[in-house]
């Protein structure tokens, strides 16, 4: 008999890190991670290592740390060019979710070359999350830029993806993602999805997917475009905030808050959506957030730009800076047919 191959620490490390991000718990996935860092100085090859480092950098950036989400995708990608293994491989995996980062910072054209270069390695491209990353968020950079047709492309093709390799978070993503953006949402409607999220969710990857699969009924409702539909968008958006707050996942929360304000905001509740959006300001402009928030939707747009002009002297005044950074950005993708 042959010798059993035995899975190296760095290996260990990953794929329990890998379980606990899954499962929310990223304090722990940290101690794994920790755990294997010795391990990862004598081995700088292996993909393991790269993916330690990948899954630190999401852990973080689930947190809403994107200060050492960026340095951990930026070592990731190091350790992958630097490497006597395939260098290009390794770097695109990495650089899809730092090019999520930066698209998400308001980098856009270097989030796109990122994502780029990521899309060419098609159905080999890592774990959903990066897969996520480079299909859907590569289509809402292209269509920030004004590339609809590309955006349209791109989510067609993670779509078919999504099918032939049966990845059900990916497929609900895009479908949200179609909604968000007005792109390829023929014969979708509020009837399309489920009347609410199931109680008995098995998991995390389950709880992601059932709640994106939310996030697109919502706005389904929203786009119907009655006062019913939108009161019961803004009821949903609710529970799905409530839902989501347990978990103890940061970066959820805020998004889930950012929806439920382009709900109230839409349905004609403008100080709800309000007194919802400032805070969630104060958040983005902790951690540089540009593109969630003026990608929540046209009413949160114009919600920040009366902010940010003729109700500016009722704002706090900390965040009157990110404010000014928000509507130079709208102003920048009016000018590409984007924006309110």
């Amino acid at each position: 008999m042959g010798a059993r191959a035995v899975t190296p620490p760095g290996g260990i490390a990953a794929i329990a890190s890998f379980r606990e991000v899954q499962r929310f718990q990223y304090d722990e996935a940290r101690q794994w991670l920790s755990w294997a860092r010795p391990h990862h100085r004598r081995t700088r090859g292996p993909f393991s290592v790269i993916y330690g480092y990948i899954l630190a950098g999401v852990a973080a950036r689930e947190e809403l740390d994107f200060d050492t989400a960026e340095a951990s995708f930026r070592h990731a990608m190091s350790l992958a060019r630097d490497s006597d293994e395939d260098r290009s491989y390794g770097s695109r995996l990495s650089g899809a979710l730092l090019g999520e980062l930066l698209y998400e910072r308001g980098e856009v054209s270097d989030a796109v070359e990122l994502l780029d270069d990521t899309y060419h390695l098609g159905a080999e491209g890592g774990i959903v999350e990066i897969i996520i990353a480079t299909y859907v968020v590569g289509a809402r950079a292209k269509h920030a830029l004004g590339l609809d047709d590309q955006a349209r492309h791109r989510l067609d093709e993670g779509e078919r993806l999504a099918q032939s390799l049966h990845l059900p978070r990916l497929a609900a993503h895009i479908t949200a993602e179609r909604l968000r953006s007005g792109g390829g949402v023929e014969g979708l409607s509020a009837e399309s999805f489920p009347p609410a999220m199931p109680d008995d969710l098995p998991d995390g990857i389950a709880r992601v997917t059932a709640e994106k699969i939310e996030e697109a009924a919502i706005r389904a409702l929203l786009a119907s475009g009655t006062a019913d539909s939108r009161g019961e968008a803004c009821r949903r958006a609710r529970m799905l905030c409530e839902g989501i707050g347990p978990t103890g996942r940061a970066r959820a929360a805020l998004n889930g808050r950012l929806l439920l304000a382009e709900c109230l905001a839409a349905s004609g509740s403008a100080e709800q959506a309000g007194n919802l959006l400032v805070p969630a300001l104060r958040e983005c402009a902790r951690v540089g957030l540009v593109r969630p928030v003026l990608d929540a939707g046209p009413a949160v747009r114009e919600l920040v730009y009366r902010f940010g002009t003729t109700m500016r002297g009722d704002v706090d005044p900390t965040i009157l800076p990110f404010l000014d950074r928000l509507r130079v950005t709208a102003d920048g993708d009016r000018q590409t047919g984007r924006g309110v």
